[in-house]
């Protein structure tokens, strides 16, 4: 079992902004296994657990392919095999696809900012992106197949580019 911290929270310390989420993805996990260390699922479409203390969100790793219109119509499947990268390739922006690893389902030092940017994961060139103030939508995320940048993703339904842009 891996556990990293993901998404925005990397984006935001790497771009020295206070990070209010924490969200982690979980590889090679099962949902028994995080219900047996103490782990409360909320995820009802996905398995997405509650930490026992910190109350932050642990979601198991997994991919999504779109099966109809807006924002619930997709198919999810997680299960231990899924990998870090198939994971972040789901996720909208190549800025929000990055991860750090972290040392177990209990290691709380990311929280506060103590890691090298040599500990970042980033198979899809988020800190590039960064770099150059580029916004560019991930891999799979289905705003890329329809050509469009700064319009709602018809996977995602939300207006994330524009809005992470503004700032």
């Amino acid at each position: 079992m891996q556990v990293y911290l993901v998404g925005g929270a990397v984006r935001d310390y790497v771009l020295a902004r206070e990070v209010t989420e924490h969200d982690y993805v979980v590889v090679g996990a099962t949902p028994e296994q995080m219900l047996e260390l103490g782990f409360s699922q909320v995820g009802a479409d996905f398995p997405v657990f509650l930490h026992p203390k910190t109350h932050d969100e642990y979601a198991l790793a997994r991919t999504e392919r779109k099966s109809g219109n807006g924002y619930l119509g997709f198919n999810v499947h997680a299960d231990a095999a899924v990998t870090l990268e198939e994971d972040l390739a789901r996720r909208d922006l190549t800025i929000n696809a990055m991860a750090i690893q972290v040392n177990g389902l209990f290691d709380s030092g990311f929280k506060q900012g103590k890691f090298d940017a040599r500990d970042i994961i980033d198979p899809y060139g988020g800190l590039a992106d960064i770099n150059q103030k580029k916004i560019t939508p991930c891999v799979r995320c289905f705003c890329r197949r329809s050509g469009t940048r700064i319009a709602p993703c018809p996977f995602c339904q939300s207006l994330c580019p524009a809005r992470i842009y503004s700032r």
